[in-house]
Protein backbone atom coordinates (compact mmCIF):
# COMPACT_ATOMS: atom_id res chain seq x y z
CA UNK A 1 0.00 0.00 0.00
CA UNK A 2 1.39 3.38 -0.93
CA UNK A 3 2.26 5.71 1.92
CA UNK A 4 -0.21 8.34 0.76
CA UNK A 5 -3.02 5.90 1.63
CA UNK A 6 -2.10 6.32 5.29
CA UNK A 7 -3.96 8.79 7.47
CA UNK A 8 -1.74 10.85 9.76
CA UNK A 9 -2.74 12.71 12.90
CA UNK A 10 -0.26 14.67 14.96
CA UNK A 11 0.47 16.82 17.98
CA UNK A 12 3.34 19.27 18.07
CA UNK A 13 5.29 20.04 21.23
CA UNK A 14 8.42 22.10 21.66
CA UNK A 15 11.33 19.87 20.60
CA UNK A 16 9.20 16.79 19.93
CA UNK A 17 6.70 15.75 17.30
CA UNK A 18 4.73 12.52 17.52
CA UNK A 19 2.51 11.09 14.78
CA UNK A 20 0.31 8.04 14.55
CA UNK A 21 -0.12 6.32 11.20
CA UNK A 22 -3.37 4.42 10.91
CA UNK A 23 -3.26 1.78 8.16
CA UNK A 24 -6.22 0.06 6.49
CA UNK A 25 -5.87 -3.00 8.71
CA UNK A 26 -6.28 -0.80 11.83
CA UNK A 27 -2.73 -1.53 12.92
CA UNK A 28 -0.95 1.53 14.28
CA UNK A 29 2.66 2.47 13.95
CA UNK A 30 3.96 5.38 16.01
CA UNK A 31 6.71 7.58 14.59
CA UNK A 32 8.43 10.09 16.82
CA UNK A 33 10.56 12.92 15.57
CA UNK A 34 14.26 12.46 16.27
CA UNK A 35 16.84 15.24 16.15
CA UNK A 36 20.52 14.32 15.84
CA UNK A 37 22.95 17.06 16.84
CA UNK A 38 25.91 16.72 14.47
CA UNK A 39 28.03 19.13 16.48
CA UNK A 40 28.67 16.34 18.97
CA UNK A 41 30.38 14.52 16.08
CA UNK A 42 32.48 17.64 15.27
CA UNK A 43 30.51 18.55 12.15
CA UNK A 44 29.73 22.10 11.07
CA UNK A 45 27.51 23.60 8.37
CA UNK A 46 30.64 23.96 6.21
CA UNK A 47 30.79 20.16 5.95
CA UNK A 48 27.41 20.22 4.15
CA UNK A 49 26.38 16.71 5.29
CA UNK A 50 23.88 14.65 3.29
CA UNK A 51 21.50 11.87 4.36
CA UNK A 52 20.02 8.70 2.90
CA UNK A 53 17.84 5.86 4.18
CA UNK A 54 18.87 2.22 3.92
CA UNK A 55 16.98 -0.08 1.57
CA UNK A 56 14.76 -1.36 4.40
CA UNK A 57 14.19 2.14 5.77
CA UNK A 58 15.44 1.19 9.24
CA UNK A 59 18.74 3.09 9.19
CA UNK A 60 19.94 6.52 8.13
CA UNK A 61 23.38 7.34 6.78
CA UNK A 62 24.89 10.81 7.21
CA UNK A 63 27.96 11.52 5.09
CA UNK A 64 30.12 14.46 4.18
CA UNK A 65 33.06 15.13 1.90
CA UNK A 66 33.73 15.70 -1.78
CA UNK A 67 35.31 13.83 -4.65
CA UNK A 68 35.35 10.18 -5.56
CA UNK A 69 37.41 8.90 -2.65
CA UNK A 70 35.93 7.37 0.53
CA UNK A 71 34.01 9.97 2.53
CA UNK A 72 33.34 10.24 6.23
CA UNK A 73 29.99 8.86 7.35
CA UNK A 74 27.87 7.85 10.33
CA UNK A 75 24.98 5.36 10.46
CA UNK A 76 22.07 5.81 12.89
CA UNK A 77 18.89 3.95 13.66
CA UNK A 78 15.66 5.95 13.48
CA UNK A 79 15.86 6.76 17.20
CA UNK A 80 19.17 8.54 16.61
CA UNK A 81 21.39 5.83 18.08
CA UNK A 82 24.81 5.66 16.41
CA UNK A 83 25.40 2.20 14.88
CA UNK A 84 28.63 2.60 12.95
CA UNK A 85 30.87 5.04 11.12
CA UNK A 86 33.89 5.36 8.92
CA UNK A 87 36.20 4.78 11.91
CA UNK A 88 34.55 1.50 12.94
CA UNK A 89 35.96 -1.86 11.89
CA UNK A 90 32.50 -2.99 10.74
CA UNK A 91 31.89 0.03 8.49
CA UNK A 92 31.93 -1.99 5.24
CA UNK A 93 29.16 -4.20 6.57
CA UNK A 94 26.92 -1.18 6.99
CA UNK A 95 27.99 0.42 3.72
CA UNK A 96 26.38 -2.45 1.81
CA UNK A 97 23.05 -0.88 2.77
CA UNK A 98 24.01 2.45 1.18
CA UNK A 99 25.27 1.88 -2.39
CA UNK A 100 24.88 5.60 -3.17
CA UNK A 101 28.09 6.22 -1.21
CA UNK A 102 29.61 2.72 -1.04
CA UNK A 103 30.95 3.02 -4.62
CA UNK A 104 33.55 5.46 -3.30
CA UNK A 105 35.14 2.55 -1.40
CA UNK A 106 34.65 -0.21 -3.96
CA UNK A 107 34.97 1.62 -7.29
CA UNK A 108 36.46 5.06 -6.66
CA UNK A 109 39.39 4.34 -8.95
CA UNK A 110 37.00 3.39 -11.75
CA UNK A 111 35.09 6.66 -11.29
CA UNK A 112 38.32 8.67 -11.35
CA UNK A 113 38.94 7.41 -14.88
CA UNK A 114 35.71 9.03 -16.14
CA UNK A 115 35.81 12.26 -18.14
CA UNK A 116 39.27 13.20 -16.81
CA UNK A 117 37.85 12.62 -13.33
CA UNK A 118 35.53 15.64 -13.47
CA UNK A 119 31.80 15.67 -12.79
CA UNK A 120 29.70 12.54 -12.32
CA UNK A 121 30.39 11.04 -15.73
CA UNK A 122 29.74 7.53 -14.44
CA UNK A 123 27.09 5.33 -12.85
CA UNK A 124 26.62 1.84 -11.45
CA UNK A 125 24.08 -0.92 -11.05
CA UNK A 126 22.67 -1.22 -7.55
CA UNK A 127 24.92 -4.04 -6.37
CA UNK A 128 27.95 -2.13 -7.72
CA UNK A 129 29.12 -5.14 -9.75
CA UNK A 130 29.10 -3.15 -13.02
CA UNK A 131 29.76 0.45 -13.94
CA UNK A 132 29.55 2.78 -16.93
CA UNK A 133 31.83 5.75 -17.44
CA UNK A 134 32.43 8.38 -20.11
CA UNK A 135 36.03 8.43 -21.33
CA UNK A 136 37.59 11.39 -23.13
CA UNK A 137 40.91 10.34 -24.70
CA UNK A 138 43.75 12.85 -24.64
CA UNK A 139 44.24 12.21 -28.34
CA UNK A 140 41.75 14.55 -30.04
CA UNK A 141 41.55 12.22 -33.02
CA UNK A 142 39.95 9.57 -30.81
CA UNK A 143 36.20 9.66 -30.10
CA UNK A 144 34.55 10.15 -26.72
CA UNK A 145 33.25 6.76 -25.60
CA UNK A 146 30.94 5.20 -23.05
CA UNK A 147 32.31 1.98 -21.61
CA UNK A 148 30.91 -0.61 -19.24
CA UNK A 149 33.10 -2.59 -16.89
CA UNK A 150 32.65 -5.62 -14.71
CA UNK A 151 33.87 -4.34 -11.36
CA UNK A 152 34.08 -7.56 -9.39
CA UNK A 153 37.27 -9.61 -9.73
CA UNK A 154 38.57 -10.26 -12.29
CA UNK A 155 37.72 -6.75 -13.52
CA UNK A 156 37.46 -6.25 -17.25
CA UNK A 157 35.82 -4.06 -19.87
CA UNK A 158 32.52 -5.45 -21.22
CA UNK A 159 32.02 -3.01 -24.10
CA UNK A 160 32.94 0.40 -25.44
CA UNK A 161 30.71 2.64 -27.57
CA UNK A 162 31.66 5.91 -29.36
CA UNK A 163 29.14 8.66 -28.62
CA UNK A 164 27.53 10.65 -31.42
CA UNK A 165 28.11 14.37 -31.78
CA UNK A 166 30.91 16.92 -31.70
CA UNK A 167 33.83 15.77 -29.55
CA UNK A 168 34.00 19.13 -27.75
CA UNK A 169 30.32 18.81 -26.80
CA UNK A 170 29.99 15.14 -25.85
CA UNK A 171 33.18 15.42 -23.79
CA UNK A 172 30.80 16.66 -21.08
CA UNK A 173 28.30 13.79 -21.49
CA UNK A 174 26.94 12.27 -18.29
CA UNK A 175 24.92 9.11 -17.56
CA UNK A 176 21.39 9.62 -16.21
CA UNK A 177 21.28 8.65 -12.54
CA UNK A 178 24.09 7.43 -10.27
CA UNK A 179 22.44 4.01 -9.68
CA UNK A 180 20.61 2.01 -12.32
CA UNK A 181 18.83 -1.31 -12.88
CA UNK A 182 20.26 -2.59 -16.16
CA UNK A 183 18.52 -5.95 -15.88
CA UNK A 184 15.17 -4.24 -16.48
CA UNK A 185 16.01 -1.34 -18.73
CA UNK A 186 18.52 0.71 -20.68
CA UNK A 187 21.44 2.99 -20.04
CA UNK A 188 20.66 6.65 -20.80
CA UNK A 189 23.35 9.25 -21.42
CA UNK A 190 22.86 13.01 -21.45
CA UNK A 191 24.91 13.92 -24.51
CA UNK A 192 24.81 17.71 -24.53
CA UNK A 193 22.09 19.03 -22.21
CA UNK A 194 19.38 18.61 -24.82
CA UNK A 195 19.94 15.23 -26.49
CA UNK A 196 19.87 11.82 -24.82
CA UNK A 197 21.23 8.50 -26.09
CA UNK A 198 19.65 5.18 -25.13
CA UNK A 199 22.15 2.30 -25.01
CA UNK A 200 21.64 -1.44 -24.73
CA UNK A 201 23.36 -2.28 -21.41
CA UNK A 202 24.32 -5.74 -22.64
CA UNK A 203 26.09 -4.70 -25.86
CA UNK A 204 26.53 -0.91 -25.69
CA UNK A 205 24.66 -0.52 -28.97
CA UNK A 206 22.97 2.88 -29.33
CA UNK A 207 19.28 2.16 -29.82
CA UNK A 208 18.27 5.77 -30.54
CA UNK A 209 18.79 9.39 -29.59
CA UNK A 210 16.06 11.83 -28.57
CA UNK A 211 15.65 15.21 -26.90
CA UNK A 212 14.58 15.68 -23.30
CA UNK A 213 11.12 16.76 -24.38
CA UNK A 214 10.56 19.63 -26.81
CA UNK A 215 13.39 22.20 -26.87
CA UNK A 216 12.58 25.80 -27.76
CA UNK A 217 13.39 26.90 -31.30
CA UNK A 218 15.46 30.04 -31.90
CA UNK A 219 12.29 31.99 -32.63
CA UNK A 220 10.53 30.70 -29.51
CA UNK A 221 13.60 31.59 -27.44
CA UNK A 222 13.60 35.16 -28.75
CA UNK A 223 9.93 35.55 -27.86
CA UNK A 224 10.55 34.22 -24.36
CA UNK A 225 13.55 36.49 -23.93
CA UNK A 226 11.37 39.47 -24.84
CA UNK A 227 8.71 38.28 -22.39
CA UNK A 228 11.32 38.02 -19.63
CA UNK A 229 12.61 41.52 -20.35
CA UNK A 230 16.06 40.66 -21.75
CA UNK A 231 17.67 41.15 -25.14
CA UNK A 232 17.74 38.62 -27.95
CA UNK A 233 21.44 38.09 -27.17
CA UNK A 234 20.34 36.15 -24.09
CA UNK A 235 17.75 34.06 -25.95
CA UNK A 236 19.83 30.87 -25.83
CA UNK A 237 19.70 31.01 -22.03
CA UNK A 238 15.93 30.41 -22.02
CA UNK A 239 16.18 27.13 -23.94
CA UNK A 240 15.69 24.10 -21.73
CA UNK A 241 19.13 22.75 -20.85
CA UNK A 242 19.51 19.65 -18.66
CA UNK A 243 21.89 19.80 -15.73
CA UNK A 244 20.75 17.39 -13.01
CA UNK A 245 18.95 14.20 -14.03
CA UNK A 246 17.40 11.08 -12.51
CA UNK A 247 15.90 7.87 -13.87
CA UNK A 248 13.03 5.72 -12.58
CA UNK A 249 13.60 2.31 -14.17
CA UNK A 250 10.22 0.95 -13.05
CA UNK A 251 8.20 3.62 -14.88
CA UNK A 252 10.94 4.48 -17.41
CA UNK A 253 10.75 8.15 -16.53
CA UNK A 254 13.59 10.66 -16.71
CA UNK A 255 13.49 13.73 -14.48
CA UNK A 256 15.52 16.68 -15.73
CA UNK A 257 16.55 19.76 -13.78
CA UNK A 258 17.49 22.91 -15.69
CA UNK A 259 21.09 24.01 -15.48
CA UNK A 260 20.16 27.61 -16.34
CA UNK A 261 16.76 28.17 -14.73
CA UNK A 262 14.11 26.89 -12.35
CA UNK A 263 12.39 24.38 -14.57
CA UNK A 264 12.15 20.68 -13.76
CA UNK A 265 10.50 18.37 -16.24
CA UNK A 266 9.70 14.67 -16.38
CA UNK A 267 9.45 12.67 -19.60
CA UNK A 268 8.47 9.10 -20.38
CA UNK A 269 11.19 7.52 -22.52
CA UNK A 270 8.51 5.66 -24.46
CA UNK A 271 7.28 9.06 -25.72
CA UNK A 272 10.08 11.52 -24.97
CA UNK A 273 8.56 14.22 -27.13
CA UNK A 274 5.73 14.56 -24.60
CA UNK A 275 6.25 16.26 -21.23
CA UNK A 276 4.59 14.36 -18.38
CA UNK A 277 5.19 17.16 -15.90
CA UNK A 278 6.99 20.47 -15.73
CA UNK A 279 7.43 22.68 -12.67
CA UNK A 280 8.16 26.41 -12.85
CA UNK A 281 7.41 26.49 -16.58
CA UNK A 282 6.87 30.26 -16.64
CA UNK A 283 9.47 31.27 -14.06
CA UNK A 284 11.78 34.06 -15.21
CA UNK A 285 15.38 32.78 -15.04
CA UNK A 286 16.70 36.37 -15.13
CA UNK A 287 14.95 37.61 -11.99
CA UNK A 288 16.08 38.83 -9.56
CA UNK A 289 18.81 40.59 -11.53
CA UNK A 290 22.43 40.06 -10.64
CA UNK A 291 22.31 36.29 -10.15
CA UNK A 292 21.26 33.02 -11.73
CA UNK A 293 18.94 30.08 -11.04
CA UNK A 294 19.74 26.41 -11.38
CA UNK A 295 18.19 23.13 -10.28
CA UNK A 296 20.77 21.54 -7.99
CA UNK A 297 19.08 18.18 -7.50
CA UNK A 298 16.32 15.96 -8.88
CA UNK A 299 15.68 12.51 -7.41
CA UNK A 300 12.89 9.97 -7.39
CA UNK A 301 12.11 8.83 -3.84
CA UNK A 302 10.01 6.13 -2.15
CA UNK A 303 10.09 3.73 -5.11
CA UNK A 304 9.22 6.52 -7.53
CA UNK A 305 6.10 7.65 -5.72
CA UNK A 306 7.65 11.06 -5.09
CA UNK A 307 10.08 13.41 -6.81
CA UNK A 308 12.26 15.86 -4.89
CA UNK A 309 13.81 18.96 -6.44
CA UNK A 310 16.24 21.50 -4.98
CA UNK A 311 16.46 24.87 -6.76
CA UNK A 312 19.03 27.54 -5.93
CA UNK A 313 19.39 31.20 -6.84
CA UNK A 314 22.95 32.41 -6.39
CA UNK A 315 24.63 35.77 -6.83
CA UNK A 316 27.92 37.38 -5.99
CA UNK A 317 26.45 39.85 -3.52
CA UNK A 318 23.31 39.43 -1.44
CA UNK A 319 21.52 36.41 0.01
CA UNK A 320 20.94 33.18 -1.87
CA UNK A 321 17.44 31.78 -2.39
CA UNK A 322 16.53 28.12 -1.93
CA UNK A 323 13.47 26.07 -2.74
CA UNK A 324 13.04 22.37 -2.00
CA UNK A 325 9.85 20.72 -3.22
CA UNK A 326 8.47 17.18 -3.04
CA UNK A 327 5.95 16.21 -5.73
CA UNK A 328 3.49 13.32 -5.65
CA UNK A 329 4.10 11.51 -8.96
CA UNK A 330 0.52 10.18 -9.14
CA UNK A 331 -0.91 13.72 -9.33
CA UNK A 332 2.22 15.89 -9.75
CA UNK A 333 1.02 18.07 -6.88
CA UNK A 334 3.59 19.76 -4.70
CA UNK A 335 3.02 18.10 -1.33
CA UNK A 336 5.95 19.45 0.73
CA UNK A 337 8.25 22.44 0.41
CA UNK A 338 10.95 24.39 2.19
CA UNK A 339 12.33 27.85 1.49
CA UNK A 340 14.66 27.70 4.46
CA UNK A 341 18.29 28.17 3.30
CA UNK A 342 19.47 25.98 6.18
CA UNK A 343 17.36 22.97 5.11
CA UNK A 344 18.74 20.58 2.49
CA UNK A 345 19.27 16.92 1.56
CA UNK A 346 15.57 16.08 1.97
CA UNK A 347 14.90 12.37 1.54
CA UNK A 348 12.17 9.79 2.19
CA UNK A 349 12.21 6.20 3.39
CA UNK A 350 11.47 3.55 0.75
CA UNK A 351 7.89 3.14 1.99
CA UNK A 352 7.34 6.91 2.02
CA UNK A 353 6.34 7.08 5.69
CA UNK A 354 9.46 8.70 7.13
CA UNK A 355 11.37 11.80 6.10
CA UNK A 356 14.87 12.99 6.92
CA UNK A 357 16.71 16.20 6.18
CA UNK A 358 19.57 18.34 7.40
CA UNK A 359 18.88 21.73 8.95
CA UNK A 360 22.04 23.56 9.91
CA UNK A 361 23.94 21.06 12.06
CA UNK A 362 20.87 19.00 12.98
CA UNK A 363 19.59 15.90 11.22
CA UNK A 364 15.81 15.62 11.52
CA UNK A 365 14.04 12.25 11.19
CA UNK A 366 10.26 12.60 11.27
CA UNK A 367 7.01 11.38 9.71
CA UNK A 368 6.43 12.51 6.15
CA UNK A 369 3.36 14.71 6.37
CA UNK A 370 1.80 16.58 3.44
CA UNK A 371 1.52 19.46 2.97
CA UNK A 372 4.18 20.93 5.23
CA UNK A 373 5.96 24.20 4.51
CA UNK A 374 9.23 25.08 6.22
CA UNK A 375 10.34 28.72 6.26
CA UNK A 376 13.18 30.58 7.91
CA UNK A 377 11.00 31.25 10.93
CA UNK A 378 9.89 27.63 11.40
CA UNK A 379 11.11 25.67 14.40
CA UNK A 380 14.12 23.47 13.51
Amino acid sequence: MRARALAFSGLCFLGQLTFTAAADNDSKIVFRRTDIDLKQYSLSTDDFPKVAFSGDGQMLCVWWGLGKSPVKFLVFDLDGKSLSGWKNTNHMEFLQEFPMIAWRWTSGEFAQGANFGSGEAFNFNRDLSRGVRIVVPANRASPVTAEMWKLSEPKHKLWSQPLPGSRDVVAYATPVGILNDWNNGSEFINLDGQRCAELDPQTGEIKRTFTFGPIETDEESKLKAKKFGVSEDEADAVKFFVGERAYDAKRRWIACGSGNGQRTRVIDVARPEKILFEANSNANPFRPRGGSWRVDRVEFLAEGNYLVTETVYSRRFGPFKYLTEVFDTSSWRSVWESKDPKTHSVTLSPDGRAMAYVRGTTVVICPFVTKEVITKSSKP
